[in-house]
């Protein structure tokens, strides 16, 4: 009985050890990922912005073709 307890416990011993290599190696490859998440971010943040004032530039020449356009039908 204490022979197979013996071998019970080197046996979990055994696998605490495979846990915590698995838990450091996961741990090691999150840094990487979880600086290419913020850095996607950033990119994601800086697109939004642009996009924004892209936007905002469509919407004044459309008006300013909008204003000629009826300015020049109205003098026909």
């Amino acid at each position: 009985r204490q022979a197979e307890n013996s071998r019970h416990i080197e046996a979990n011993t055994l696998m605490i050890r495979q846990l915590t290599d698995v838990s450091l190696s996961l741990a090691h490859h999150m840094e990487p990922l979880t600086e290419a998440q913020a850095n996607t971010e950033r990119k994601l943040s800086a697109l939004v912005e642009t996009q924004d004032k892209t936007e905002n530039k469509l919407n004044a020449l459309i008006d300013t073709v909008d204003k000629l356009v009826r300015r020049d039908d109205g003098s026909l």
